[in-house]
């Protein structure tokens, strides 16, 4: 791990040591180079550098999107590729997933980061997404690892309160001494891009869940061409009630898959279970939907040219 910029500070002419004088800040009479870094970034750019188990995966600290952010900006600024590319690698590994086949592993263990899904020896962790981080980070910096990341974190983003959208979220604090590190705070832009995302994901979550509503079209083809009122049509009716009761489209969470609470359904009792076949289509349609939510976002958000 290294850095060509500050491999080169030490090549800057050193000054005199006998004229430097002690200060409270530099008692051992050391050259310093004033940074215009964030302090709470660089906290946690050097534990990085200086604490390797800080970063380890079964640390809870290790999934914090506000610390994977913080060293990769630090790391693309002072050009440590290594260090940006696990930084980045492990963000990925929070639900910022890049690719619709990627998000839906993720739902299926949504506390363990996705790298230690499958392992059982990685102890569960509840993640609090912060995508303000990731949003921020992406507009400075604008890499392509982070871009490609960024229309899952406006839509993490677009479910948080207002009052986050509009005064920013806490930054952690390592430790008391060190005081308040202030809010993260989105562009005006991008918390615009998030309000009046609102109602367009509540109309998407009516499309995603459009597959369980009193339609022949959500039966197979051989129980929707029947033309007496067959089981499959019987429990189709009920689970349409089922869905309405249960609010699913009323939410600003489309990608949320349904498949759990159908299964549930469909097992409850014998008058409500529709064929395999009908389960199969029902299930492929809310996959579809869900899909096409996820290739929208980017359209969605308007981050075509973004920013």
């Amino acid at each position: 791990m290294h850095s060509p910029v500050f491999r080169d500070m030490f090549k800057l002419p050193q000054s005199d040591t006998g004229k430097k004088s002690v200060s409270e800040f530099n008692p051992d009479n050391l050259d310093v180079v004033r940074m215009p870094d964030n302090g709470y970034q660089f906290i946690y750019f050097l534990k990085a550098i200086y604490e390797r188990s800080f970063f380890q995966a079964n640390k809870a600290v290790g999934f914090s999107d506000e610390i994977a952010t913080s060293i990769i900006v630090l790391a693309d600024k002072y050009d440590m590729q290594d260090l940006y590319r696990e930084a980045t690698h492990r963000l990925s590994g929070l639900p910022y997933s890049t690719t619709f086949a990627a998000f839906e592993l993720r739902q299926a263990c949504p506390h363990t980061t996705a790298q230690a899904a499958h392992s059982p020896r990685t102890r569960r962790v509840n993640i609090t997404l912060e995508p303000f981080f990731l949003i921020n980070a992406a507009r400075r910096l604008q890499t392509r690892e982070l871009l490609k990341m960024l229309p899952i974190a406006f839509y993490f983003a677009t479910s948080m309160t207002a009052e986050a959208l509009t005064d920013g979220v806490a930054r952690k604090v390592l430790h008391k001494t060190l005081g308040e590190y202030g809010r993260e705070v989105l562009d005006p832009e991008d918390a615009r891009r998030c309000i009046e995302a609102k109602p367009k994901l509540v109309k998407a979550s009516q499309d995603a869940t459009r597959c369980f509503s009193l339609d022949t079209a959500n039966l197979s083809p051989a129980c929707a061409a029947k033309q007496r009122r067959s089981p499959c049509r019987v429990a189709l009716e009920r689970l349409s009630q089922a869905a309405a009761g249960a609010d699913l489209a009323n939410n600003t969470s489309p990608l949320k898959s349904r498949e759990g609470w159908f299964d549930k359904r469909c097992t409850d009792a014998p008058m409500n279970k529709l064929c395999k076949d009908c389960q199969a289509h029902i299930k492929r349609l809310h996959k579809e939907a869900r899909e096409k939510v996820w290739n929208d976002l980017k359209k969605l958000y308007d981050l075509e040219a973004w920013p």
